[in-house]
This record gives structure tokens, sequence and C-alpha cells, in this order.
């Protein structure tokens, strides 16, 4: 009997991480969706600054913005951006930035699941419920910027 419970709960937990990763996929295409827009990089002070270090770290691994030395610490989504700058054209860049964001924003349900997981007693219905509620959250639109929340929510 103890083995047959075993394998009904391997195939519960496969099933809730199948709906998990579904989930994320599902995120990532709406987030990218809404964020795929034009955008113009003066909404904010952060997302020029994150940019401008990002293209500096590829260009001549300097932390400078527009050629002055900065003591900026939070580099670490500079360094997700990065890459992008391999793109010369930039409207194909941005809209690579909106899916890295969208990508970055999505994996909180992975951190997500382990808590909840760990707090519900392999509820499934309440692992599932909750992950949604944390899908819809509105602090999940920093995916439309370019701040460094989208690689801090899910890592906070």
């Amino acid at each position: 009997m103890g083995r047959m419970d075993e394998k009904t709960g391997v195939k519960n937990e496969r099933l809730i991480l199948c709906a998990v990763f579904g989930l994320f996929l599902i995120e990532i295409l709406i987030r990218f969706y809404f964020a795929d827009f034009s955008k113009s990089v003066h909404t904010y002070r952060d997302e020029l600054r994150y940019l401008q270090i990002a293209k500096n770290i590829f260009a001549n691994g300097s932390l400078s913005i527009y050629g002055a030395k900065n003591d900026y610490q939070k580099i670490l989504y500079s360094i997700f951006l990065a890459p992008t700058f391999f793109i010369k054209n930039s409207i194909i860049r941005i809209k690579v930035i909106s899916l890295i964001n969208s990508i970055l924003v999505s994996s909180s349900v992975f951190p997500g699941y382990l808590i909840i997981k760990k707090i519900s007693d392999n509820n499934k219905k309440l692992i599932l419920l909750s992950l949604l509620l944390l899908s819809v959250f509105t602090d999940m639109c920093y995916s439309l910027t370019f701040m460094s929340e989208n690689l801090f929510l899910p890592l906070g």
C-alpha cells in the first residue's frame, strides 16, 4: 500500500511541476505581449542608468555612464542586459530586453511554488491558486520597464 501512495505522490508532484512550468510559459507570453510596444528611455532615470551601464559593460567593460565614472553598485540587472548590445538594431534590442524582463519577472513562480509548497503541506489546489494570484499581482507589471525590479522580484 505504501508503494502505491508513493507512486501517486510522485505523479501528483510531476503534475504540479508541469502546471508550474506551464504557468511560467503562459506568463512569459502574456507579459511579453503587453511589454512589446514602442518605448522611450526617459520615463525613469533608473532606466537610463541601467541601460547605459549595460551598454558600457558590453562595449568596454566599464561602469561609466556617458563616459563619466560611476560608483553605482546595483549592476546585476545591467549585466543581464549587456549581451543585448550584440544586437545592432535598437528596436529589436528593446524587444529582446522586454522578453528578458518578461522571463525574469515570470520566473518568480518557481520560488513562489517552493514557498507555497512548504507552508501548504502539498495542497495542490492551494498551491495552484496561490501561484495564479502571484502571477497577477500588480507589482509584476515591472516587466514593462527597464528597471532592476525585474530581476529582484523573483530573487526577493
